[in-house]
Order: structure tokens, then C-alpha cells, then sequence
């Protein structure tokens, strides 16, 4: 009886302990403006954005090529009609001359022809086609935009000011809508179908149109001297993508070049947003979103209050970061001190310590992306140190690698021109 009582209050103890260190996490999904990946001199105030549409030569060569072809489709016609109506009148001054020779036979050499020899010798008229017009298709042209019209409302970088004097020149080639003839496709899908409170198994057909697409664009950053930073033409832009339109009944609304022509207007605002991110990502600060995991410990008593409190005015910084940084970067510096003092006190080799191994590498993780936060390279390479001389489990070396990488492109956007 007293080993049993000895072994329930040992279990009892164990459970307490475990209640007393618990580590959970919650997931925050917050914004931070980057620095710029290629800073600009401090004498570079201004920017200027210019789009270019370098397809309109090849536009008007499509349809010079195209209204020429339907020119000569149209002359071609003109001639076979020509030719025609001299082939009918012919076919009829024949079949008029055959009549005239059949009604000169008599009655009787008829009756021979047709029942004795059975022939019939009436003459019929020899038919004679009509031509029919060669169909010429035409090309799709890229559409023609008003090109000030988007570098106002694509293209914009917050940092600068919007003027042309000394400024940072961008440049946008536009070349083009492209892509491939859509491929109308069908699949017999089985329905249930409702008659008279009778249900009976029936199918129907669902047509779909698919195609490649692309809408590639340069994009070209040259500084006031007419020093060129760089000339790209990014992938994201140049590579063919495939679209699939679905959700018709019936394959004659698949107009395909009503499809196309939505198709190239949707395309061409997400390219444009695609060049404003990569040109601020280059030269401004773009704000991105990051979804991250912070940690606190669990227990009932209250120990780990303060890293309660630290945790959540953190999340709450976070958060705000890019709305009220005057108030979110304090309060987040806070919870920097409090993670700071809290991993000082560690003992990793004690499991039952009030900061253990556990909490200590979760405290870590806290401090780098708060850090990263703040832009503190130095304090977040201190912090990598410490994690480095730990025996860290897979998930947690995959998560010190990526905020590892994180680190080091914030290093390199620090080293100003």
C-alpha cells in the first residue's frame, strides 16, 4: 500500500512539472517595409516612370499584312466569279443547242432511243460550282494602351518623389500579349436528375478552354549621369503559364476570342503590379507580409508572467509595424529586454529549470524575428550563436536556417552606396 502511494504521488509530481513548462506557439501574420535591395545614392530624391509599347510596329505589320491578304482573297473572288458567270453562260448556250438538236429528233426515234436501246438522249445541263471566297483570319493584335495612363497607376515608389529632375529613370517595355490557339476540351460528367419525384442517373458534357499565355516586359533603371543599373527582362514575365477556362454547358460559348481578350487585360494589371513590387523591392522600401510563429509558456502558476506580457505586446507591435512604427517599435524593444533577461537565467542542462533548454530555444526564435523586425543585424547574430552551440532538433535547424537567410539579405540591404 505505501509503494503504491509513493508511485501515485511521484506520477502526481511528474504531471505538475509538465503542467508548470509547457511551450506553445501561435502563429503571426504580420507587415514589414524591406530595405532596398540596391540603395540609391543620398543625392537621388526623385523617380520617373516611362512605358514603352515596343509592338505597335509589329501591330501595324500584322494588319497591313492581314487587310492585304484579305485584298487579294477578295480579287482572287472577283476573277472566279467572272470565271463562273462565263462558265454558266456557257453551260447554257450548250444546254440551248443540245434541246435544239434533241427536239429535232422525231417522236418515233425517241421511243427507239429510250425503249429499245434503253437511252435516254435527253440532254441535262452541265452544273457548274460556285466559287467560294478563301476565308482569311484574321490576327490577333496585342491592344494599344494608354501608356501614361498606366505608369500613373501601376507604377509608383513611395519613397521618392514623382518628379523628372534628377531623377532615378525607369523604363517599362511592354512587348506584347502571346499566346497559343486555345485547345476547346470536354469531359462527360454524371448528374442526378429530379422528374415527377422520380430521380434518375443522367450525364452532360462540360467544355473548357485552355491555353499558354504570356506577356513579357523589360524593365530598365538608369541613373541621372545615364549610368545604366540594370536591363531585365524578369521570368516571372517571359515564361508561357497556362489557363484553363471552365464551367460552360455548352461548347458555343466558348467564344475564344472574347476569352483572350479578358485574358490579356487581367495579365497585363498583374504584370504591371509584378514590376511595381520588383522596382520597389530594388530601389524603394516594399512592404511584404510574413507569416511567423512566436512562443510563450504555458503553466498554471505564475511564473512566466512576464513572458506572457512579452509575448503578447510583441504580437501586438508586430502587427503595427508598418501602421504606427513610433509606437509598435518601443513596445517591441520591450519584449527584446524581457526575452533578453529571461535566456540569461537558463540552465539547459535542467529540465525542471524555470527557463530549461525548451524554453530557452523558443526564446531564441522570439528574439530573432523580433530583431529581424527591428533590423538589428548584429543583435540577431548574437542571438544565431547561441542556437549554433545547441543540439537542435530537424524542425528547429530548418527554422534557424530560413531566419538565417533572412538575416543575411538584411545584412546585404544594409551596405549602403
Amino acid at each position: 500500500m505505501k509503494k503504491l502511494l509513493v508511485l501515485v504521488i511521484i506520477l502526481v509530481l511528474v504531471i505538475d512539472a509538465s503542467w508548470c513548462q509547457s511551450v506553445k506557439s501561435e502563429m503571426i501574420e504580420y507587415s514589414i517595409s524591406n530595405l532596398p535591395a540596391t540603395p540609391l545614392p543620398s543625392t537621388i530624391k526623385n523617380y520617373w516612370v516611362s512605358i514603352e509599347s515596343t509592338y505597335l510596329e509589329t501591330n501595324k505589320k500584322l494588319l497591313e499584312e492581314y487587310n492585304s491578304e484579305v485584298k487579294k482573297a477578295e480579287d482572287e473572288f472577283k476573277l472566279a466569279m467572272q470565271q463562273y458567270n462565263a462558265d454558266v453562260k456557257k453551260a447554257d448556250e450548250e444546254y440551248a443547242k443540245a434541246m435544239e438538236a434533241y427536239n429535232s429528233k422525231g417522236v418515233g426515234t425517241k421511243m427507239v432511243e429510250k425503249v429499245l436501246l434503253n437511252e435516254n438522249t435527253k440532254p441535262t445541263k452541265r452544273g457548274v460550282s460556285m466559287p467560294v471566297k478563301r476565308f482569311v483570319e484574321k490576327p490577333f493584335i496585342p491592344s494599344n494602351y494608354n501608356v501614361e495612363a498606366l505608369s500613373s497607376t501601376y507604377i509608383s515608389i513611395p519613397t521618392l518623389e514623382k518628379k523628372n529632375d534628377n531623377a532615378l529613370k525607369i523604363i517599362v517595355q511592354l512587348h506584347g500579349y502571346d499566346f497559343t490557339k486555345p485547345r476547346i476540351l470536354s469531359q462527360q460528367q454524371s448528374t442526378l436528375n429530379y422528374s415527377s419525384g422520380n430521380v434518375y442517373q443522367g450525364t452532360r458534357i462540360n467544355y473548357s478552354a485552355e491555353y499558354s499565355y504570356r506577356h513579357p516586359m523589360s524593365i530598365k533603371a538608369i541613373l541621372p549621369n545615364g549610368k545604366e543599373l540594370f536591363n531585365h527582362t524578369p521570368s516571372q514575365l517571359n515564361n508561357y503559364k497556362i489557363i484553363t477556362m471552365n464551367g460552360y454547358t455548352n461548347s458555343d460559348q466558348l467564344n475564344t476570342e472574347v476569352i483572350v481578350k479578358n485574358s490579356e487585360e487581367k495579365v497585363l494589371q498583374e504584370n504591371l503590379q509584378f514590376v511595381n513590387s520588383y522596382v520597389n523591392n530594388k530601389f524603394g522600401n516594399d512592404v511584404v507580409k510574413r507569416k511567423v510563429e512566436l512562443f510563450f509558456v504555458k503553466n498554471k502558476n505564475d511564473e512566466y508572467t512576464n513572458l506572457t506580457v512579452a509575448f503578447n505586446n510583441a504580437s501586438t507591435a508586430l502587427r503595427m509595424l508598418v501602421s504606427d512604427s513610433a509606437t509598435a517599435k518601443p513596445q517591441l524593444q520591450e519584449s527584446i529586454n524581457t526575452w533578453n533577461i529571461a535566456i540569461q537565467q537558463a540552465d539547459l542542462k535542467n529540465k525542471d529549470a524555470l527557463i530549461n533548454k525548451d524554453i530557452f530555444i523558443a526564446l531564441c526564435f522570439n528574439l530573432l524575428e523580433a530583431n529581424y523586425a527591428l533590423k538589428k543585424v548584429e543583435d540577431g547574430y548574437v542571438v544565431l550563436q547561441k542556437l549554433n552551440a545547441l543540439d537542435l532538433s530537424s524542425k528547429e535547424r530548418i527554422k534557424k536556417s530560413q531566419i538565417e537567410a533572412d538575416f543575411a539579405e538584411l545584412k546585404k540591404r544594409m551596405i549602403k552606396l
